[in-house]
């Protein structure tokens, strides 16, 4: 462990290395706890989440580590664990004279002990999935991909027949083809294939959507350059000169019909 403390950023590089601010109904523990590990490896203070004295192995090493530095690093580990997670779990856990090491381990019970409501909460969004809650196939894969992350930190981890069949169950009935063709396969597809193919078929209707409505469009330009001066009744595309229900256009002796179904002079 060097006893260069200037090498040790208290907070700013501690951001960059870890930016994940943890909380207490957070599903992101693992992660996070993964990547504060390795900015305390880095730094060579990794000891300082697992022991709260200097461990024995440290007096091979080149520089003694004295009682003194090792207290600051730890302070220091310390304010950089601080400064990861949010308000509400900072009041939980911190004490006067906490060590680096007592912190960790506070952390790690919160999230173990909590597993198993995070566990229960994550899935429940994760079977109600639907593709209208999304504005397209490729934001709905990855909000299912990122809820299954965060399952597998908990401890819950989502098979890849399941992603594919969540998948496949939350489609509307634009993709109800395509996905009666994949419940039928006789091998599922991989998620990500699965993926791949909805986005074809969205990028397949759109452009039929597309195409009608540029005929439509060529259709209106057509009619006008034929009547460019059509009468408001025209123009609201009703054609009002042709009898409506085989009558015409009003009784009494109106244009286009007849009085009370009598002939003149009745």
């Amino acid at each position: 462990m060097s006893s260069d403390l200037t090498k040790l950023q208290p907070i700013n590089h501690i951001l960059h290395s870890v930016p994940i601010k943890l909380e207490l109904n957070d599903s992101q523990y693992n992660t996070w706890s993964e990547l504060f590990k390795i900015h305390c490896k880095a730094h060579d203070v990794l000891a300082h989440l697992t022991s709260e004295t200097i461990p024995a192995s440290s007096s091979s090493k080149a520089v003694e580590i004295t009682q003194e530095v090792w207290e600051r690093h730890d302070a220091i580990v310390l304010q950089w664990l601080y400064a990861t997670i949010s308000k509400e779990l900072l009041r939980t856990i911190m004490e006067p004279d906490l060590t680096a090491m007592k912190a960790w381990n506070r952390l790690k019970s919160l999230f173990h002990d909590n597993k198993h409501t995070q566990a229960l909460a994550l899935m429940n969004q994760f079977i109600n999935f639907k593709l209208d809650n999304f504005p397209n196939v490729s934001a709905y894969y990855e909000a299912i991909k990122n809820l299954a992350d965060e399952l597998a930190d908990v401890d819950s981890k989502v098979s890849i027949e399941n992603l594919v069949l969540q998948l496949v169950a939350g489609l509307n009935e634009n993709y109800s083809n395509i996905a009666t063709n994949i419940n039928q396969m006789e091998k599922l597809l991989p998620f990500y294939d699965a993926k791949l193919i909805l986005e074809e078929t969205m990028k397949t209707r759109q452009a039929a959507m597309n195409h009608s409505a540029t005929n439509s469009a060529l259709i209106s330009t057509t009619d006008l350059k034929e009547n460019p001066n059509p009468s408001p009744l025209q123009r609201d595309g009703i054609n009002y000169s042709r009898p409506l229900n085989g009558r015409g256009r009003g009784h009494n002796g109106s244009r286009g019909g007849r009085n009370n179904g009598r002939g003149r002079g009745g």
